[in-house]
């Protein structure tokens, strides 16, 4: 399923005569519709996910005609008025249907219609013809505490390089037929999404999603490369693994559970996966509340949630929160000065977590190995899995590229 894409536009400038049922009078929404155009025509009978949140980034490296939310959205809805479109409303939070089951979140979507292709052709605006203002970027900064807006950044020697590895990589998957079930999901652009902290763009965060991140763990199972079967597996206990590669030069042994405390039921294991997780975010003193929060967003979004319900179980079987902490402390004790230092050090980890990650899925594109990736999850045609484990274990982040600018840990 792609996404509205901002970097293809129609062959021609439109004006208001062109589509005079949409009552366009602004010059902002002429260029948002010439958007919506090329990406309704380049991916007809296709569904075209499109966020509804009202973000507002217009630097041109991520949006070319520098189009913002509002005129995007006008259009949309004027296109969707005039029966121009077909639009699938999007599901911002867990809801309930008639029937008091769950439905998952989802974007909004937005399919053309025959008779607004039927106008395009009039128009000179086909598949043929649609215009690609430039190619797209894979490497993205967004200031901490703004979720909404990219922010400008100077290109570095590690920005260049994740740009090449990134554009490689989709180029490599966009050959491929990668399905779910019968939907084909082609037109593969992955971006790294990096936090701005204390002016460093480049060493905090770093994660991507694909189209297929959208998808339940189980639709996930039906994923298909090239009419093959896939296999996922995911890289075990991957921040913590890091850490201990940090500080010992090893990955720990595969048989070793870091999440089972000596002293506390197993049964625990992954209320225990979560307090640790919140170790490597928060300082010691916060783990309690960030646990508690944690839980409250788990029960508001899914109320269903074994997690919570095990949670409650756990809380009464402890004396407190702080002494669970002690006992993780303890049992990592090789990398435990590594623990409860705060947000920035929680988003460092995530950095190092992800530039392994796309490291591995670069080195399995080199063995001409397709791979998809859901954070540290490594999705792989199945006949392929051995491979995936051995390069999983066995690569190693690029010091070259990675030490000039990794912080002091």
């Amino acid at each position: 399923m792609p996404r509205l894409n901002f970097y293809i536009t129609t062959p021609n400038e439109l004006t208001h005569q062109d589509f005079p049922e949409l009552k366009l009078r602004q010059h902002t929404q002429l260029k948002a519709l010439q958007i919506w155009l090329a990406n309704l025509v380049k991916y007809e009978d296709k569904e075209i996910a499109f966020s509804r949140s009202k973000t507002q980034t217009v630097d041109e490296r991520f949006n070319p005609l520098r189009i913002g939310y509002s005129p995007i959205s006008s259009v949309w809805n004027r296109l969707r008025d005039t029966e121009l479109v077909d639009t699938t409303l999007g599901i911002p939070r867990w809801l309930k249907d008639e029937q008091d089951q769950f439905i998952r979140p989802r974007m909004t979507t937005v399919t053309s219609t025959p008779k607004l292709i039927k106008k395009c052709k009039k128009l000179g605006i086909t598949k043929d013809t649609i215009k690609e203002l430039k190619n797209p970027v894979h490497v993205r900064v967004r200031q901490v505490g703004d979720k909404s807006n990219y922010i400008p950044y100077k290109d570095t020697p590690y920005s260049k390089e994740i740009e090449r590895i990134m554009s490689e990589y989709c180029n490599y998957l966009n050959k491929q037929e990668i399905k779910i079930g019968d939907i084909v999901l082609d037109d593969i652009h992955l971006y790294r999404t990096y936090q701005n902290r204390k002016g460093m763009p480049f060493q905090f965060g770093g994660r991507s999603g694909g189209y297929w991140h959208s998808y339940s763990s189980e639709d996930r199972k039906r994923i298909t490369i090239n009419g093959k079967k896939t296999s996922s597996i995911d890289m075990h206990c991957s921040q913590l693994n890091i850490l201990y590669k940090h500080a010992t030069g090893k990955f720990f042994d595969k048989d070793f559970d870091a999440y089972r405390i000596p002293g506390i039921d197993e049964r625990f294991r992954p209320v225990l996966k979560k307090i640790l997780l919140i170790m490597l975010n928060v300082s010691y003193g916060g783990v309690g509340q960030a646990l508690t929060n944690a839980m409250n967003r788990e029960e508001e979004n899914n109320p269903n949630s074994s997690l919570v319900v095990l949670y409650k179980e756990f809380k009464e079987s402890i004396s407190s929160i702080r002494s669970v902490v002690d006992k993780i402390i303890e049992r990592h004790e090789p990398v435990n000065h590594l623990f409860c230092l705060g947000a920035d050090m929680g988003q460092h980890y995530a950095w190092l977590e992800s530039n392994l990650v796309f490291q591995i899925a670069h080195q399995l594109y080199c063995h001409d190995i397709p791979c998809l990736t859901v954070h540290d999850e490594f999705i792989v045609p199945t006949e392929d899995e051995g491979i995936l484990e051995m390069i999983m274990y066995s690569t190693g982040m690029d010091e070259e590229i990675y030490k000039s600018i990794e912080l002091k840990l």
